[in-house]
């Protein structure tokens, strides 16, 4: 079987770390209703995990007592949340972690088992340590780009709804911003 090759996979703005990732190998891309479910399920996922990392402290600088009171509630509320949520991580079997390079159509990772070129594959992907609850995304493998250590493989994911996309995208970029200015303050510190 030759491997399908995708000439944009790597392209764009990307989101590269580590996280805990499993796959399982399907037989075909889900039908209609299939596919609705999981597109459902990662509306959720997503919209969770962004509001999990937004940033409170953006608007401390405005002084008002009530901003500082509010920055100060979020935090609480985020640290029982990140308890919460180790809580259920410890309770549920949360697959180890894996290198991954996250884009808005596709997925490459390193693990010490990947599967095939033109396999068809549900994947899960925890985004958030406080959030339990996989991004399950379904697409067929590709060959991987070397973004990744090797044994890499990478997934162009398959029927995506667009506020799925839209989602993936803000989160992408979001973390994408926040390397470029992590790499800025490591150059000013020096």
């Amino acid at each position: 079987m030759s491997a399908p090759h995708n000439p944009t996979l790597g392209q764009g703005v990307l989101y590269e770390t580590r996280v805990p990732l499993s796959w399982k190998p399907i037989k075909q891309q889900p039908d209609e209703h299939q596919q609705l479910a999981l597109n459902d399920h990662n509306d959720t996922v997503l919209r969770t995990v962004l509001a999990l990392e937004e940033v409170g402290s953006e608007h401390a600088e405005e002084g008002s007592g009530s901003v500082q009171d509010m920055v100060r509630i979020e935090a609480k509320v985020n640290l029982v949340l990140n308890l919460v949520g180790q809580l259920l991580a410890a309770q549920s079997a949360i697959p180890p972690k894996a290198s991954v390079c996250l884009g808005a159509e596709f997925l490459e990772w390193s693990a010490p088992s990947v599967p095939e070129p033109g396999q068809w594959v549900l994947i899960e992907l925890y985004l958030h340590p406080s959030y339990p609850r996989p991004l399950r995304m379904v697409g067929q493998i590709q060959e991987p780009t070397g973004r990744v250590s090797a044994p890499a493989a990478a997934l162009t994911f398959a029927g995506m709804s667009e506020p799925v996309r839209d989602a993936l995208e803000k989160l992408i970029f979001r973390h994408h911003r926040r390397a470029i200015a992590q790499t800025r303050a490591r150059r000013t510190d020096r």
